[in-house]
């Protein structure tokens, strides 16, 4: 390490994000948005280089409905995606000391993923033994870069907005087909995000 770094303040920093991202798996679905969060905890050094790790919830749901009686309906197809990513997290940000400051950061590592589709129709063209084989636990690797604006409220909090990208693909972990066939999701996308930070 640089002897500056390891002469410098050192603090600790914690951070929360949401924002709507946009899987390319999902672009053809009846509902193409994914809203994800996330936690990021680590240590500083000076405010301009933030180490450490983090998690992220994303999830997706939708369905169709139809009306039967008065106030009640019947589901005729369900679909559901939950991603939970651990990874570790790196940023920097040069300058900052001014009141609106620019910060680049980057994440990589596991995705877990469960993804279910359920088809209650009477017509369905879909066959069910794809539905049920599709269905399950996902695995692969993941890595995510962003680029926010940080709005200093404070000399040790910020509130801070921007876009980000990931790319995951997790495989399917098990399937009843043959061996040489898999199932993949294609989870990567842009997203925007907003949350705050603070060190202590």
């Amino acid at each position: 390490l640089d002897k500056s770094l390891i002469n410098s303040e050192i603090k600790k920093f914690f951070s929360m994000k949401i924002g709507p991202t946009w899987p390319r798996v999902l672009l053809d679905a009846k509902k193409r948005i994914a809203w994800d969060a996330a936690i990021v905890s680590g240590i500083t050094f000076e405010r301009k280089i933030s180490i450490g790790g983090g998690v992220d919830f994303l999830w997706n749901k939708s369905s169709e409905e139809e009306k039967v009686g008065n106030n009640k309906y019947r589901i005729e197809s369900e679909e559901k995606t939950f991603m939970f990513p651990i990874s570790g997290y790196f940023s920097i940000s040069p300058i900052p000391d001014i009141i609106v400051n620019p910060s680049f950061s980057g994440q990589i590592g596991l995705n877990t993923m469960y993804f279910s589709h359920k088809e209650n129709k009477k017509e369905n063209s879909i066959p069910d033994t794809l539905l049920n084989d599709e269905n399950g636990w996902y695995m692969g690797f993941f890595w995510k870069i962003g680029l926010d604006a940080i709005f200093n409220i404070g000399s040790n909090t910020g509130l801070f907005a921007g876009v980000d990208y990931q790319w995951t693909k997790p495989k399917k972990l098990d399937s009843s087909e043959d061996e040489s066939y898999f199932y993949r999701r294609d989870m990567s996308g842009i997203g925007i995000r907003m949350g705050f930070r603070t060190f202590f």
